[in-house]
């Protein structure tokens, strides 16, 4: 608490192992931390991929996505979802043909 005296430190082997067990836990609390945001990172920017390949779908076919059935929906994102995975950059037809042959 506050006000409290704090002994000073001492330089013991204990204290040291102590020390040195706090650093590796705080560096792999930190490994772990940059590996979700890594994660969330990549995650947020295939769905901004996705986001925009389905208005440009929709954009391209003249759809709006409220007048879709369910399953149309579902294969409208899957589209997307299929195009980020081949790595597809545009709508065109024969881009999606192409890459789903390699």
């Amino acid at each position: 608490t506050i006000g409290m005296d704090v002994s000073e430190f001492e330089n013991t082997p204990d204290n040291l192992e102590k020390i040195e067990k706090i650093s590796k836990l705080v560096n792999r609390k930190r490994s772990c931390s940059n590996l979700v945001s890594e994660d969330a990172k990549e995650k947020a920017a295939e769905t901004r991929f996705e986001t925009r390949r389905i208005q440009e779908i929709l954009s391209i076919t003249g759809l709006q996505k409220k007048n879709l059935s369910n399953s149309g929906r579902q294969c409208l994102e899957c589209l997307a979802v299929m195009a980020n995975e081949l790595g597809i950059r545009t709508t065109d037809n024969h881009n999606y043909v192409a890459a789903l042959a390699h």
